[in-house]
C-alpha cells in the first residue's frame, strides 16, 4: 500500500495536515529483492546528494523536505513529530537552521511488514531507501530521507540496541521496534515517579533520538560544520563530550529511553541542542552575526 501524506506547518508548533497530489510509488519499475520484499528500481529518483551545509545554510537550498517512508504500523509517532518539527522551527526562529520557506515532512510509502525477528543489514536498509525515495523536489528544497523499519539491526547487543542512525549525508534510519521495546523495558520509566508519564516520555525519546540524527546529518559534531569551540568526544567521534547534551553518543542507542526519561524527573525538558552544538549551527546558518 502506498500513500502520500504531507505535514506543513501552518503556525508555529503547529501542524497541518494535507494530502499531496500524485500517489505513487514515483514511476519506480519495481524488480528488486530484499530479504524476499519486492523493491522498486526507482530509475529516476529525486537528487539525494546533500551535504550539511545545504541542509543548515539558506545560500542555495530555502527549505527542508524530510520525506519519511515505514513499514505499516511502525511509522513515526505523531507526538514525536510535533515536538521535533516545534524545535526544528525553534532553530529557524533563532537563526541556527536558514531555511525561510519551512520544514516540511512528508510521509509517504507504506510498506509491507518483514518477516519475524527481522534483522537488517546496512546493505538492506541502504537498498530498500533508494528505491523509496521518490517524493519529488523543486529546486529550492534541500531533502533528508527517513526510513523507518520492523526488526532489528545487525549492531543490536545484549547491552544496547541501535534506536537510529544516520548515514550518507541525506539518510536516516529509525528502528521503530526497537524504540518500543526500549520504553517497554525502561526500568526508569516504571518507577513511581514517572510510570503516569510513560507516553509522554516515550514520544520524546523518539523525537529526541530523530533530531540527534538530524543533528549529524546538519554536520554536528565535527561532522562537516565547523565546530567554533572543541567540543567532540574523543572516544566516541562525531558526538558531543558532555553526556547531557543531546549530541552525546548514548542517545543513538536504548539507553536513549533512561536518558530522556531521568530528564522528566524535575519537569518536562525542552527538546534541543546544546549550546556548543547552537553555535555551530548558527555560524553556517546566520554567518557573521
Amino acid at each position: 500500500m502506498l500513500q502520500r501524506t504531507i505535514f506543513r506547518p501552518a503556525l508555529p508548533w503547529l501542524f497541518a495536515l494535507a494530502l499531496a497530489a500524485g500517489c505513487g510509488d514515483g514511476g519506480a519499475t519495481g524488480g528488486g529483492d530484499v530479504s524476499g520484499r519486492d523493491v522498486p528500481d526507482n530509475p529516476d529518483p529525486p537528487r539525494s546528494s546533500f551535504t550539511a551545509e545545504d541542509h543548515v545554510s539558506g545560500a542555495e537550498f530555502s527549505k527542508l523536505t524530510i520525506e519519511v517512508d515505514f513499514v505499516t504500523q511502525r511509522g513515526p509517532d505523531g507526538t514525536a513529530l510535533s515536538e521535533l518539527q516545534a524545535a526544528l522551527d525553534q532553530l529557524r526562529a533563532d537563526g541556527q537552521l536558514a531555511k525561510p520557506g519551512g520544514v516540511e515532512f512528508v510521509l509517504d510509502d507504506v510498506l509491507d511488514p518483514s518477516p519475524a525477528d527481522k534483522v537488517w543489514t546496512l546493505g538492506e536498509l541502504q537498498a530498500l531507501a533508494q528505491g523509496y525515495r521518490d517524493h519529488p523536489l523543486d529546486a529550492t528544497a534541500a531533502a533528508i530521507h527517513v526510513l523507518y523499519v520492523d526488526g532489528h539491526y545487525q549492531d543490536d547487543t545484549a547491552q544496547g540496541t541501535v534506536l537510529g542512525f544516520a548515514y550518507g549525508g541525506s539518510w536516516m534510519v529509525m528502528f521503530k521496534d526497537n524504540i518500543t521495546d526500549a520504553c517497554a523495558s525502561s526500568t526508569v520509566i516504571s518507577g513511581p515517579v514517572l510510570s503516569g508519564l510513560r507516553d509522554k516520555i516515550c514520544s520524546r525519546a523518539e523525537a529526541t533520538v530523530l533530531l540527534h540524527e538530524l543533528g549529524h546529518l546538519f554536520g554536528l559534531v565535527n561532522n562537516g560544520t565547523p565546530m567554533v569551540v572543541a567540543h567532540e568526544d574523543p572516544d566516541h567521534a562525531k558526538h558531543d563530550a558532555d553526556k547531557d547534551c543531546l549530541m552525546y553518543w548514548a542517545i543513538e542507542r536504548s539507553t536513549a529511553v533512561d536518558i530522556v526519561a531521568e530528564g522528566f524527573v524535575g519537569g518536562t525538558p525542552q527538546l534541543g541542542f546544546c549550546a556548543t552544538s547552537l553555535a555551530d549551527l548558527e555560524a553556517v546558518a546566520s554567518p557573521g552575526q
